[in-house]
């Protein structure tokens, strides 16, 4: 009997795992992460304790008004601001980077209100930046944003820090968008933005960033180009890729209807036309969102197919 209710018990633990997490991941697993690529350009990545952070992406507890301020004046200057960290800490001074120019600076916590309104004016010649000569991986991990950047970000943020070298430098992150599509990774300055990424694909996505493209099973698409680009476009970087080739991809638009984006590409080796064709699915937008919504969100996606290619 004892055995039986420990069993029992451990299914409705279970059950209930499911639906706090996997029941609102598993419902995103039938969207394409393709399409869900968009990034600011425009980037400022301020390093705090993660113990302090909140449901903001950019503020925490122990920041000083002046520097709340002045974080919120750069983004009204249109600058994106994330807080980043990673252990062990060491020293009395926090990194800050800024991109796309690359570069990072070591600083005070008193110097950090001069600092970033420095970097939202134009201002850092004179701070003596140390320019950046590795990429900067960064796993969303923000479980006071969302549970599931907790759950499934820290379990891909530790993989990530324990395969990383000398080539790369791997940060926790605050929330990146598309809490659905978590374990989310960015990696600067490239802006290769990914979805679902496990514990498993961190080799393969450290290789892919050292060698400045991007991890193909796993991108949500080139952040400066539209949704049904960036379908289009990695459609044609996929197709490159199983022929043992790589891009770039020149896409110019060719004609739309009323679900559909037809485009020509170029590459170094291949032309031809892609067509990206857009539907509507139902999709939860976090693991919040099983609580506090009445029911899924409607969303559009995109999928794309080559209609025609050749050398």
């Amino acid at each position: 009997m004892l055995v039986a209710a420990q069993a029992s018990l451990r299914c409705n633990d279970e059950a209930v795992e499911q639906t706090r997490f996997l029941h609102g991941f598993r419902r995103a697993e039938g969207e394409p992460l393709a399409g869900w690529g968009a990034h600011q350009v425009r980037n400022i990545l301020i390093q705090w304790p993660k113990r302090h952070w909140k449901h903001s992406l950019r503020t925490a507890a122990g920041m000083s008004d002046d520097l709340i301020v002045a974080i919120d004046e750069s983004v009204e200057l249109g600058w994106r601001v994330n807080l980043i960290d990673r252990k062990p800490y060491s020293g009395e001074t926090l990194w800050v980077y800024l991109f796309p120019d690359a570069v990072a600076f070591d600083v005070s916590p008193d110097d950090l209100p001069r600092l970033i309104r420095d970097i939202a004016s134009g201002n850092t010649v004179e701070l003596a930046p140390h320019p950046l000569t590795k990429p900067v991986i960064t796993c969303c991990t923000h479980g006071k944003h969302d549970r599931c950047c907790a759950k499934f970000g820290f379990a891909s943020y530790k993989a990530l820090a324990t395969a990383a070298d000398s080539r790369v430098s791997v940060w926790e992150i605050t929330h990146l968008g598309g809490c659905r599509l978590s374990a989310s990774v960015l990696v600067f300055p490239q802006l290769h933005k990914y979805g679902r990424v496990g514990v498993s694909d961190a080799v393969h996505l450290i290789d892919a960033a050292t060698n400045g493209v991007p991890y193909l099973p796993k991108y949500r698409g080139a952040s400066h180009l539209s949704p049904p680009a960036q379908v289009a476009d990695l459609t044609v970087l996929k197709s490159l890729a199983e022929r043992g080739r790589v891009g770039p991809v020149s896409l110019t638009e060719v004609s739309t209807g009323e679900n559909h984006v037809r485009f020509h590409f170029t590459t170094p080796q291949l032309t031809g036309e892609v067509i990206s064709t857009a539907r509507q699915i139902a999709t939860y937008g976090s693991c919040e969102d099983l609580e506090n919504e009445p029911g899924p969100n409607i969303k559009t996606v995109w999928t794309a197919k080559i209609v025609h290619s050749g050398p």
